[in-house]
Order: structure tokens, then sequence, then C-alpha cells
């Protein structure tokens, strides 16, 4: 007598070879051509046959959370190669510690279709891919909507704990990757070796996010015996593994460069090829000065832009298709780098400090002196035999923030920066500074138990304060209480953080802290661009700047001033982001251009404010003029594009012209080494094989980025156009007809 399931599935044969799932009953294979669908009601082990092509449609198969070892099978586990069919929604979850859909070392997974798939691996088992000491094979995936999530130390897709995974290529559909604990959205599981991962330009998306205590979103996991071969990215490809809590890939996405000048010093640094949204550490400077050190990079060589710090974490600092170039910048005197102490250090005035504190040292500024932060990173250790702040004033001091900088109290009851009472602290600059507390105290003020604080003036910089239990953000600590408190300028977030169960005051952000006495807040701001955000407002001690008024982001029907503002309203604003009203400052509106595209910073200012303007022609151009007008259409000068706000409404256009220092032919004309012509509508490339080229209407607009594949390139066009091709950074024009 034929089993329950065999008698099913020879039912299913007979109606397009469909396999209810709802009416299994033991373990079997899935052979070429069947059908899954339904909910799976047992726990039993479903395997594909080695070659089979498989539907899954609306099928449901929730491994069983019990942990028990007869259960040590996955959700679908693959012979060999196999392919799977997507329709309608299906889920796939592993059994105990295993993998949603498993694929054995040496074979390949295909998934295609329109469906959509939610993977689900157990601890140390991915969604799609290995499972615990089980290596996996390859992943190939051309459609489809594939949400994939792994369990601890196992990666969305990829590999699980212990054991090595292969090649992962995604060339269509809509792909989530989830890493568990210590694993990449796609990658590596950790301890495990895995291959290439491919990701092509004919997705709809890719998201990739690690998991709790990940070191990356794709690639390695966090272990030292992780790793993986090369991430290709559309045209992009890369050796290293992609940071960032979670990325997306496009296929609209378009890189840009970042170059590095040694700017009076010597030697050599490679370039780096970067993607909008892919975070990425800036490298170690390789660049050498006699007499001077290395204190970070600039976008300008007197250090007048926009600066970031040795190996600096980074993200969309340049336009996509550009390429931006960072100078080196030196300093001939008293530049400190932390990790070279030995012992504590006292800061002079004038004194530069750069670099990551490798001990667990004190560092003071002296009475009086104003001291540059250009870089720094100082995490300090939770431990009674460091009792100090990350940063100690000695008395009255000025800190000028350069690039990103790090600063958290060592032992829990001090500071990130301890003012003494009586004393001021101002903090100003371009750069920004993310100040906290170990434990218990302000992430900028006053330490715990009657470590009182003085005086705290904000001008400028991008704050980030945050304070320890029952401490301000920027401010006073539990049961230590802090003077007056300045916000001139800056962007500014601040969080207190009351103890939990406490009974009386909170902490604020910006403020008193838990049962302490703050002397005054006042609240203010210099540019468009300022905001505050702080949690736990004080109503009675906080005012705002004469003639300042905020509003609420995204609500101007509301505004605040020092007369306008209620108890009541101050307690409502808690957490909220306060701006300056838009009726105290003007907007820059930038046009659309021809051959290029033109960016002002910032897009909002007050009058007299400095307006940047940037260029990025595209290839074989350069810019012709600046066409800058106030609201009345008086024109207004820039100079080294750069241009002062007037009293009113400002456009900004450019206009590009031809490059005649760029190589761009006329029409049909050929090079020497590199022959770029064209011929009704398909555009010619000769070259040697692997070079690099883009095509790029007279817009500006990127039609297509790729690599030649043999010596004659050959590509359709689909509209006729003039187009500039760049090829191994030579630019030819061509007519494409109809």
């Amino acid at each position: 007598m034929l089993s329950a399931l065999v008698f099913a599935a020879t039912v299913g044969q007979a109606q397009n070879n469909t396999v209810d799932l709802s009416k299994v009953n033991t373990s079997f294979e899935v052979k070429d051509g069947q059908v899954l669908t339904g909910t799976l009601g047992i726990n039993c082990k479903i395997e594909i046959a080695d070659g089979a092509s498989i539907t899954l449609n609306n099928a449901i198969i929730n491994g069983t959370e019990e942990l028990n070892l007869s259960f040590n099978y996955s959700g679908l586990t693959c012979l060999g190669n196999a392919t799977i069919i997507l329709e309608g929604e299906n889920t796939v979850k592993g059994f105990y510690e295993s993998a949603g859909i498993f694929v054995p070392k040496g074979a390949t997974l295909k998934i295609q279709g329109s469906g959509k798939l939610n993977a689900y691996g157990k601890s140390n088992a991915c969604g799609i891919g290995g499972a615990f000491n089980k290596a996996s094979g390859n992943i190939l995936i051309e459609g489809g909507i594939i949400n994939a999530t792994g369990g601890n130390y196992a990666s969305g897709i990829g590999g699980g704990k212990n054991q090595t995974s292969g090649n992962i290529t995604i060339k269509g559909g809509t792909v989530t990757a989830t890493g568990g604990n210590n694993a990449p959205g796609i990658g590596s599981g950790e301890g495990n070796k895995g291959g290439n991962i491919i990701i092509t330009n004919t997705v709809t998306s890719v998201t990739a996010t690690k998991g709790e205590y990940a070191p990356y979103c794709i690639g390695v996991a966090g272990s030292k015996s992780s790793t993986c071969g090369t991430i290709t990215l559309g045209d992009f490809t890369t050796d290293e593994s992609i940071e960032g809590e979670s990325v997306t890939f496009t296929p609209s996405l378009k890189s840009y460069n970042v170059a590095f000048e040694a700017n009076g010093g010597s030697g050599e640094m490679a370039s780096l090829t970067l993607l909008p949204g892919f975070p990425t550490h800036m490298p170690q400077n390789a660049f050498t000065r006699s007499g001077y050190k290395f204190i970070g990079w600039n976008t300008e060589k007197d250090g007048s832009g926009t600066s970031y710090a040795n190996t600096e974490f980074i993200t969309d600092i340049s336009t996509p298709g550009s390429t931006l170039t960072l100078y080196a910048q030196w300093y001939q005197g008293d530049a400190i780098d932390l990790s070279t102490l030995t012992g504590n250090y006292e800061a002079k005035n004038n004194d530069i400090l750069t670099g990551t504190l490798n001990g667990n040292y004190k560092i003071t500024i002296k009475d009086g002196a104003t001291v540059t932060l250009h870089g720094v990173t100082i995490e300090g250790e939770n431990d009674d035999n460091y009792a100090w702040a990350g940063i100690t004033c000695l008395g009255d001091a000025t800190i000028n923030l350069v690039a990103k900088n790090i600063v958290k109290g060592f032992d829990s009851e001090y500071p990130g920066i301890y003012v003494p009472e009586d004393k001021t602290l101002t903090i100003k600059g371009t750069g920004a500074l993310d100040a906290s507390s170990n434990g218990v105290a302000a992430g900028i003020g006053a330490g715990q138990y009657k470590m009182n604080c003085g005086n705290i003036v904000i001008e400028s910089g991008t704050i980030k304060a945050t304070g320890g239990n029952g401490a301000a953000g920027i401010g006073g600590g539990r049961n230590s209480s802090c003077g007056d408190i300045t916000i001139k300028g800056g962007q500014i977030t601040a969080m207190g953080k009351t103890m939990p169960h406490a009974t009386g005051n909170i902490a604020a952000g910006i403020g008193k802290g838990q049962d302490a006495t703050c002397s005054k807040v006042t609240l203010g701001y210099t540019k468009a661009s300022d905001y505050i955000i702080a949690n736990g407002y004080i109503a009675d001690k906080i005012t705002i700047a004469e003639d300042k008024t905020f509003i609420v982001e995204g609500n101007s029907t509301k505004t605040y001033t020092r007369t306008s503002i209620t108890a009541d309203e101050w307690a409502a604003l808690n957490g909220k982001k306060l701006v300056p009203s838009p009726s105290s400052y003007y907007t820059i509106t930038v046009s659309d251009a021809q051959n290029g595209t033109v960016k002002a910073s910032p897009l909002k200012a007050f009058n007299g404010e400095t307006i940047t303007l940037t260029t990025y022609p595209a290839a074989g151009y350069k810019l012709k003029e600046f066409i800058v007008k106030d609201k009345g259409g008086k024109a207004i000068t820039v100079t080294n594009n750069q241009f002062t706000m007037p009293d009113s409404n400002v456009t900004v256009a450019a206009e590009f012209e031809v490059d005649p220092g760029t190589p761009v032919s006329p029409v049909d004309d050929r090079g020497n080494d590199i022959k770029v012509w064209s011929f009704s509508r398909i555009i010619f490339i000769e070259t040697a094989p692997d070079a690099k080229y883009t095509i790029i209407d007279l817009q500006g607009r990127l039609i297509k980025s790729a690599t030649t594949k043999s010596t004659r390139e050959e590509i359709l066009m689909s509209k006729p156009g003039i187009y500039v091709v760049t090829v191994s950074g030579k630019a030819f024009k061509v007519s494409v007809g109809r």
C-alpha cells in the first residue's frame, strides 16, 4: 500500500506535479519539475534532487524552534546543483542549527522567478547558504524578492559558522540580507572563508545589513579567521569588506574617486574609488615631509576647506562621477600625535592634538590655552585606577574642532570633557565632537557627586554629547551642578539619561543633572544650518538668545522666542529638533546646467554668510562662468568659487564649455592608441581589453560605465545624439545617428 506521502505526490503529479506540503507526513526528495505549495505541518527533511529545477508557490516551511538534534536539518536541503523558481510568497525556515536553504560545497543554487522568498537560518546557520560546521557552495540569484536572515554567527546569504562558503552572485531581483550577531548580511560566517561576491548592474536593489557586533555588512564576519574574496558592485571592485550598519546597492549608483596630494610632502598614494552610501575608512597616510607632522586631510591646499582625519570613517564626501582631491595638511611645531604618548600630557596654548590615545593617560589643557583637536580619539577605560575625564581643563580653555573627534571619559564618575568650577570652556570650529561619559557623568561638563563644573560656551561645530546615568549630555552630573551654558551656534545633539526608577529631577540633554542645579541655559544660532536637539529641557532655566527665533523642524507655523515660550512648551520640546525660523534666513536655488552640475553649500544662509560653489563638469568640459543673482536680478560677484550672501534669496546657475585641454575628438575622428567612432546607432571602441570606459550625454548624465571585454567593443545606443566617450582617461566626442 502506498504511503500517504507517495499518494499525495502521485495526485500532485497528476495535477501539474504539485506537492501540497500540508499533506506531507514524512521526509521526501523533491524531483525535477515539481511544485511545492501549502504549509508544512510536521518536522521533516525536504531535499532537492541533484540537478532538479523546482518551484515554490506560496510554500511555507517553518522549522521547529525545538532544540532537538533529531531535527538538525535545513528547511530545504539541496543534494547538488539546484534551481528554485519563485511564485507567490514563500517562507523557508531552518530547523535546529540549520539554514533556511542549504547549498552543499561544490554545488550551485540558482534562484529565479518573480515571487517572494523569506529565508531564515537558525543559530550558526544562514538564511541561504551554509550551516554550523557545514561548508556551502555557490549561490546565484537571478530574480525574485529575497529576504534572507542569518542566525547568530552566520550571514544572511553566504557562510555559516566554522566552515567555508562559495561564490555569491546576484544578477537580478530585489534582495535584502541581514546577518546574525558577528556576521555580515552577505559574506562569510564567523571563522569562515568565503568566496567572491558579485552584484551586477542588472539587479533592482540589494541591501545588506550587518548583525550586532559585526564589523562589516558585506564581506568578512567578526573573527580574525574569517575571510572572503573580492567584492564587485556593478563596475566597482574592491578587496576590502564593506563597512556601515546597512548599505543598499542599485544600478543607478555611480562611483566617485578620492585622490590624495602630498601638498609639499613626498611619496605616493593610490586613489580611492567609492560608491555613494557605502562608508569606508580613509587609507593610512603614506606621505612624509621632513620637519613636519601630518595632521590630516583637507579639500583645500591651505586647509580652508573641509577637513578629514587620518583613517577617518567617511561616506558620501563627493558627488558621483567626480574626483575629489584631498591635500595633506602639515604642521611645523607642536603637533601632538596621541598614539605616540607614553605618559600623561598637558596641552599648552596653540597645541594641535591628533591621533588615537593608546594608553590610559590623563590629557589636560593648561589654564588659558587654546588647543585644536584634529581627528582625536580618546576612549577611556572604565577603571577606578584612571580617575579622570577624557580631557580635563585646568582652567579657562578653548577647544577648536577640526575633522571628527571622539572623547570618552575614563572612570565612570568622570565626564568626557571636564571644566572646573568658575572657569569657562569654549568650543568652536568646523569639525565634529562626540563626547560621552563612561558611566554616570556628563558628556561635556560635570562628574558625579559634587564634581561640579563651570561654564560651557559652544560657538560652532557639530557636537554630540551623551550623558551617563543621572547626568546631562551638556552640563551637570548626578548631584553635581554646573554654571552657565551658552549655545551660540553649531549643530548640537545632547542627550541626558535619568536613572531608572528615580524620583525627583530628571537629567537634561542641556542643563542640569539629576538632583543637581544649573545656573542658566541660553540657546542661539549663527548659521541657518545650525540646530539643537536635546531631551529633558528644564523650563525655568532655559532662555532663547535675544533676536533669535526657533521653530520645530517641519513646523514653521509655531515659532519660539525669548518672550513667547512657556514652561509647558519647553516640556513639549523634549527631543525635538529646533532650527532657525525660515523668516530669519534666505535660500539659494541652483538651476540645472548643461554639460555639468553645480552645487552650493549651504543652501540656506543669513545675510553675510559665505557660500561655496563646487562644479562637476561633464567629460571634456570646463566651467565657463557662474551666474549668481539676488532676488531683484542684480549680479553677485563670485571670487574663488565663493560669494557673500546678500539680504535676499539667491539663484545660482553655471555655464560649461568644451575644455580645449581635454583630448576631445571631432565626430568620427580616431585617436592613436585608442580609437573611438560611431556608425549609425553603434559606438565602436578599439583599445586594449579590460579598459574602463564611460559614455555621457551632453547634459552630463551617465549613460554607461563598463570595462571593455575585447580589443573592439560595440555599444548599441538606444537614442541618437552627441555623446562624450572617455576611455582610460581620454575623451572623444561622437555623434550617434538614427
